[in-house]
């Protein structure tokens, strides 16, 4: 398998027993016994094509800002689109930008350019194509607002396109979580605004999150999804309760913001199952209501 890998990427793009602690925003998770670092679409398929032939397990990340990856090492391989796939042209106010781009870089970017519309997306520390596989969003914001299309590997291998409302994009949620896709890229609509403006929105907003967030401890970002059909947050709920600074083991609900569970040093995956687990069977029980993680998991729990 080693060799195959190198001859497709390059030595210095393919990690062997990687820790996933190093991959993700919550600093969490065994190791994968494979890790490689594509630079092209052309690389993805062929390795892609090879775990078809081993009949060897792959996952697909991003920033990892919205995992959680099990404590137990890994016989699979991750294909990581980072900073080697961020390549980002406008034209004619069509933005086409690469999937491994952080989508708050690329939101800054358009902001000190003078593009609005993308004020909210500033401090979402995930990738584009986590973004686009999330329908990310933030005060009042969604990527699926900005999209024209995306471009993608779907399951079988094949490269495809798709026009945004073919892409079943709703709160949280996508086509590609029910297919096992991988996204390369998109195309976007941009819009020109008043500059002073928009940076003072990025201001305010910016100002907003580091006064309400925890973004100083490792964490997934908001760990439920807003519960159907109910006028309040998960964080109200969980708030309501009692579960602000509520712990087990290294996990805890942060005390700024109880929408956030943190990793406050030692945290496994195991940790942040239980409490999350707790905290849902504590609020059906009291409020009927239940909670839903949007956090994606990798592995065995």
């Amino acid at each position: 398998m080693k060799n195959r890998l190198i001859e497709i990427l390059s030595k210095d793009r393919v990690l062997e027993n990687e820790s996933m602690k190093e991959h993700t925003t919550f600093k969490i998770g065994g190791k994968v016994k494979w890790m490689v670092l594509p630079k092209s679409k052309e690389e993805i398929i062929d390795v892609i094509k090879l775990c078809r032939e081993e009949n060897y397990k792959y996952e697909i990340i991003g920033n990892g800002s919205n995992l959680l990856v099990s404590d137990n090492d890994m016989d699979i391989l991750v294909i990581k689109i980072d900073k080697n796939m961020s390549s980002f042209e406008i034209k004619d106010d069509i933005l086409e930008v690469s999937a491994g781009i952080v989508f708050s870089t690329m939101a800054k970017k358009l902001s000190n350019l003078g593009y609005k519309n993308f004020e909210y997306a500033t401090g979402i520390p995930g990738s584009l194509g986590g973004a686009i596989y999330m329908n990310a969003g933030a005060y009042g914001g969604e990527i699926k607002e900005n999209l024209i299309s995306v471009t993608y590997i779907s399951e079988n291998g094949d490269l495809l396109e798709k026009e945004i409302e073919h892409t079943n994009m709703g709160y949280r949620s996508s086509m590609f979580q029910n297919e096992k896709c991988i996204i390369l890229s998109a195309k976007m609509l941009l819009e020109k605004g008043e500059k002073e403006e928009i940076l003072a929105k990025v201001k305010d907003l910016t100002s907003k999150r580091i006064a309400k967030q925890p973004i100083d401890k490792p964490s997934a970002g908001s760990t439920f999804k807003w519960p159907d059909g109910v006028e309040h947050t998960a964080a109200w709920f969980i708030e309501q309760y009692g579960f602000k600074g509520y712990k087990i083991g290294g996990a805890q609900v942060s005390e700024k913001h109880s929408g956030f569970v943190i990793n406050t040093g030692n945290a496994t995956a195991e940790d942040v199952i239980n409490l999350t687990n707790h905290i849902k069977e504590k609020i059906i029980e009291k409020y009927g209501v239940e909670l839903h993680l949007e956090v994606k998991k990798i592995g065995e729990f």
